[in-house]
């Protein structure tokens, strides 16, 4: 915890292909001056941070810091100063004077430095602060900067990896809702069914040009119920697809074969591990045509419960 994983957080975004985008870093004599406007002593980590870093992107997070010396101006997107944010805050919305505001996280709630909650390295914890209709609603994020910032750059390095290019059989293996359901049968509008089989959205894209080409009302988005004798057809397109694939295509040919969700970022993730990739698709499709094929023998419908 603390500063070990802030290490390991700035670490890993030099490491890997993190986006950051950060304003400037700041004088030992400007941090003073906001923490005279502030009336709090800023810990280790996040005075390190604000020196070498100022403000800026960091993953997905916007992260406020100290920019600009003049603290009683409103926030801009080109100074997200922390200092200014959190004056404004405590003036318009009360927010108690123990919180440095780091992440405007939505119009009600914002993240929070606690520095009535210190570790045993000083550290304060990082908490949500709800600034709306249930004000004073906290909840505990991170125990420290370090720690918050190691998980996000974590997370965000897990979020630019390729799921893994395989059919989910267990629905208790799934984590969050972004997933693709085939359910034996006609759409009866309950999900998650024992009985059917799920893919990421990424993975089920795969698949996505040989579908649309037989059944013209696919929408990843929506549900489309498709009749056995047309499940035939896309079977017959996914063999083609299949047979092209193993015959060793080149990065460049599969462009128009294969379906991409997030077009030329997942496209260069898949060609990251080329030959990997093709060979867990073709086992994919194999075992997508042995299941549809089963399930064709006992239901006339087989829909697709998009996200």
């Amino acid at each position: 915890m603390g500063w070990s994983n802030y290490e390991k957080a700035l670490a890993l975004l030099e490491q890997n292909k993190v986006d950051y985008d950060f304003v400037s870093g700041c004088s030992d004599h400007l941090i003073e001056k906001a923490e005279t406007a502030l009336s709090l002593k800023f810990s280790k980590i996040y005075k390190h941070f604000i020196n070498n870093y100022g403000a800026g992107v960091f993953a997905t997070y916007e992260i406020l810091g100290v920019t600009h010396e003049n603290f009683h101006e409103s926030p801009t997107l080109d100074y997200p100063d922390a200092v200014r944010f959190t004056l404004t805050k405590r003036r318009l919305k009360r927010l108690p004077e123990n919180f440095i505001t780091i992440i405007d996280y939505d119009p009600d709630i914002v993240y929070c430095l606690d520095f009535s909650k210190l570790n045993d390295e000083n550290e304060p914890a990082v908490v949500s602060f709800n600034l709306g209709e249930d004000w004073g609603e906290q909840k505990l994020i991170a125990e420290d900067f370090g720690d918050f910032l190691l998980e996000i750059i974590q997370d965000e390095i897990e979020a630019l990896k390729l799921s893994p290019i395989k059919i989910i059989y267990d629905v208790v293996a799934l984590k969050g809702t972004c997933y693709v359901e085939i359910k034996p049968g006609k759409d009866t509008g309950d999900h998650w069914n024992k009985d059917s089989i799920y893919f990421t959205d990424e993975t089920f894209t795969y698949l996505s040009i040989s579908i649309e080409k037989m059944y013209k009302r696919y929408s990843l988005w929506g549900f489309s119920e498709i009749d056995k004798y047309t499940w035939g057809l896309i079977l017959d397109d996914l063999e083609e697809l299949k047979l092209f694939l193993k015959e060793n295509p080149k990065e460049n040919e599969v462009k128009n074969k294969i379906g991409f969700l997030f077009d030329d970022k997942t496209e260069s993730q898949f060609k990251e591990n080329f030959n990997q990739n093709v060979l867990e698709l073709i086992n994919l499709i194999i075992d997508f045509q042995k299941w549809i094929s089963e399930q064709c023998k006992s239901h006339d419908y087989i829909t697709i419960l998009g996200i």
